[in-house]
Protein backbone atom coordinates (compact mmCIF):
# COMPACT_ATOMS: atom_id res chain seq x y z
CA UNK A 1 0.00 0.00 0.00
CA UNK A 2 1.00 3.44 -0.99
CA UNK A 3 0.31 6.52 1.33
CA UNK A 4 -0.39 9.58 -0.59
CA UNK A 5 1.50 12.61 0.93
CA UNK A 6 -0.83 15.17 -0.21
CA UNK A 7 -4.14 13.38 1.57
CA UNK A 8 -3.05 10.45 3.60
CA UNK A 9 -5.54 7.93 1.39
CA UNK A 10 -3.80 4.46 1.67
CA UNK A 11 -3.46 3.56 -1.83
CA UNK A 12 -2.96 0.42 -3.89
CA UNK A 13 0.78 -0.57 -4.82
CA UNK A 14 -0.05 -0.54 -8.63
CA UNK A 15 -2.68 2.42 -8.76
CA UNK A 16 -0.25 6.11 -10.76
CA UNK A 17 -2.56 8.10 -8.67
CA UNK A 18 -4.48 8.47 -5.33
CA UNK A 19 -8.25 7.38 -5.00
CA UNK A 20 -8.49 10.15 -2.39
CA UNK A 21 -7.81 13.33 -4.04
CA UNK A 22 -6.25 12.46 -7.31
CA UNK A 23 -2.58 13.50 -6.84
CA UNK A 24 0.07 11.48 -8.52
CA UNK A 25 1.73 8.75 -6.22
CA UNK A 26 5.73 8.43 -5.89
CA UNK A 27 7.16 5.59 -7.53
CA UNK A 28 10.13 4.99 -5.83
CA UNK A 29 8.07 4.43 -2.27
CA UNK A 30 6.84 1.12 -4.17
CA UNK A 31 10.18 0.41 -5.50
CA UNK A 32 11.99 0.56 -1.91
CA UNK A 33 9.21 -1.26 0.09
CA UNK A 34 9.73 -4.36 -2.79
CA UNK A 35 13.83 -4.06 -2.58
CA UNK A 36 13.83 -4.07 1.23
CA UNK A 37 10.82 -6.57 1.90
CA UNK A 38 12.05 -10.10 3.72
CA UNK A 39 11.53 -13.03 1.08
CA UNK A 40 8.83 -15.68 2.19
CA UNK A 41 9.71 -19.01 1.55
CA UNK A 42 7.71 -20.94 -0.67
CA UNK A 43 5.01 -23.14 0.73
CA UNK A 44 6.50 -26.44 2.21
CA UNK A 45 9.98 -25.01 2.60
CA UNK A 46 10.84 -25.61 6.11
CA UNK A 47 12.49 -22.59 8.23
CA UNK A 48 15.76 -22.46 9.52
CA UNK A 49 15.88 -22.34 13.13
CA UNK A 50 18.34 -19.27 12.99
CA UNK A 51 21.96 -20.81 14.57
CA UNK A 52 22.47 -22.12 10.94
CA UNK A 53 24.19 -25.37 12.73
CA UNK A 54 21.93 -28.45 12.24
CA UNK A 55 20.85 -30.40 15.52
CA UNK A 56 22.08 -34.33 15.51
CA UNK A 57 19.45 -36.46 15.42
CA UNK A 58 19.88 -39.26 17.39
CA UNK A 59 23.27 -39.34 17.35
CA UNK A 60 25.08 -40.59 20.28
CA UNK A 61 26.56 -37.91 22.54
CA UNK A 62 30.51 -37.84 22.49
CA UNK A 63 32.10 -38.60 25.54
CA UNK A 64 35.45 -37.22 26.13
CA UNK A 65 38.76 -39.45 26.49
CA UNK A 66 39.79 -40.03 30.08
CA UNK A 67 43.27 -39.18 31.17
Amino acid sequence: MIKCQNCGTENKDQWKFCLGCGSELPREQVAAAKRYATPTPPAGVPIPSGDGVPSPMGAAPVMPMPV
